[in-house]
């Protein structure tokens, strides 16, 4: 299986989110797809330009919208999670992006699933419409996650079935495992002394895994 540290882009000092998870969509299926519309978009902004935009001093959604409008690496990402398949090659899956599922942690804690998109112009404009706070990135599904209804009443005997065909092994490494060595910082505080022992960490997990 394919191996790679999941991508998970927080605020810590984003506004406290409320403790219960939403469910979305009418038909009660938890983790519906949503389309949010953000109460803070300002008329006039779409695309993030313009010379009139203001970003009020600390405030963290504020800077993350502009984070993903200017700085987020959307097209290497994709290209990171698209393993070649994004190329012109013969044997290049051209839908293989679009079967792969991206959820985002809205504000409040509101879970968004079965998110797909095309290319990385898709996946900027939605993050810069949402601004998750966090994103996780799901396995590849047999068909666009965001078409699975119409493959939810697949039976057995049929091809029409959502189900997902492969994703990463994933090792999740937290700096708070290292709150008893660490004498620079605790719990999510992290600084440059910190991040050697994450750099140690992933070379333990990759000498594991190949010996």
């Amino acid at each position: 299986p394919r191996t790679c540290a999941r991508s998970r882009l927080l605020s810590e000092n984003m506004a406290t989110h409320v403790a219960k998870k939403p469910k979305l969509g009418g038909d009660g299926e938890e983790g519906a797809t949503m389309d949010h519309d953000s109460p803070e978009k300002e008329n006039g902004a779409a695309g993030g330009s313009g010379g009139g935009s203001k970003f009020a001093e600390g405030n963290v959604h504020d800077l993350m919208r502009l984070y993903y409008a200017r700085l987020f690496p959307a097209k290497s990402m994709m290209k990171w999670l698209a393993y070649g398949n994004d190329s012109k090659q013969p044997q290049a899956d051209q839908g293989f992006m679009q079967r792969r599922e991206f959820c985002f942690t809205l504000e409040g804690d509101i879970f968004c699933r079965y998110q797909s998109f095309k290319d990385d112009k898709e996946l900027r404009a939605a993050l810069k419409d949402k601004i998750p706070s966090k994103i996780d990135i799901g396995p590849v599904f047999n068909v666009d996650p965001q078409k699975r209804l119409a493959y939810a009443g697949g039976g057995s005997g049929t091809d029409r079935v959502f189900a997902p065909t492969e994703r990463e092994l994933v090792f999740d490494i937290d700096m708070t495992d290292y709150d008893d060595v660490r004498s620079c910082c605790s719990s999510a505080a992290i600084c440059n002394k910190c991040w050697p022992l994450m750099t140690v960490a992933m070379k333990v997990v990759d000498a594991g895994l190949r010996q």
